[in-house]
C-alpha cells in the first residue's frame, strides 16, 4: 500500500512537471534576428564640372530613403579602384583639400568632390564611372575634416 501511495505521488508530480513545461517558451525556438543592413547607394557619374566635381545620377531624396543623413561618415568607392572616406554634407563645411559628399534636397543630384581640389583628376574619373556609397558611421562627422584630406 505504501509503494502504491508513493507511485501515485510520483505520477502526480510528473504530470504537474510535464504540464508546466509545455507552457514555458521553447529554448529551441530562438528568435532569429535579421542582420543589420548597411545603407548603400550605387550610381554613375553623369557630369564632371569645370572644378572636377563628380555629379552622380543619385538624387538627394534617394540617399535619405536609403538611410543616409547629413553628418554621416561615408565610404565612396569607384569601379576604377579609387576610394575615399568623407562626410555627407549640405554645404562646404570641410577644410580646403578635404573630400566630401555634398547634396541639398529633393531631386538635386549628389556631388562627390574635394573642397578646392579636383576629384576627377585625382581619382581619374570619367562620365559613366560607377560609384558605390556606403555608410561608415551614423552622424559620425564632428566638423573636423582634417581626417578626410585628399592626398
Amino acid at each position: 500500500m505504501k509503494v502504491h501511495y508513493i507511485l501515485h505521488i510520483i505520477v502526480f508530480a510528473l504530470t504537474i512537471f510535464l504540464s508546466s513545461c509545455s507552457s514555458l517558451p521553447s529554448l529551441e525556438k530562438e528568435e532569429k534576428k535579421e542582420p543589420a543592413t548597411i545603407a548603400s547607394c550605387t550610381g554613375k557619374i553623369t557630369t564632371i564640372d569645370k572644378f572636377g566635381n563628380a555629379i552622380l545620377n543619385i538624387p538627394t531624396d534617394t540617399m535619405a530613403l536609403a538611410g543616409f543623413a547629413f553628418g554621416d561618415l561615408l565610404h565612396v568607392s569607384f569601379d576604377n579602384g579609387f576610394a575615399f572616406n568623407a562626410p555627407y554634407l549640405s554645404d562646404y563645411d570641410v577644410q580646403d583639400g578635404s573630400y566630401m559628399v555634398r547634396a541639398s534636397s529633393g531631386t538635386t543630384p549628389v556631388c562627390l568632390s574635394i573642397n578646392y581640389g579636383n576629384l576627377a583628376k585625382q581619382a581619374d574619373l570619367q562620365v559613366g564611372t560607377t560609384a558605390v556609397i556606403t555608410l561608415l558611421q551614423k552622424q559620425g562627422y564632428s566638423g573636423n575634416s582634417s581626417n578626410y584630406l585628399a592626398s
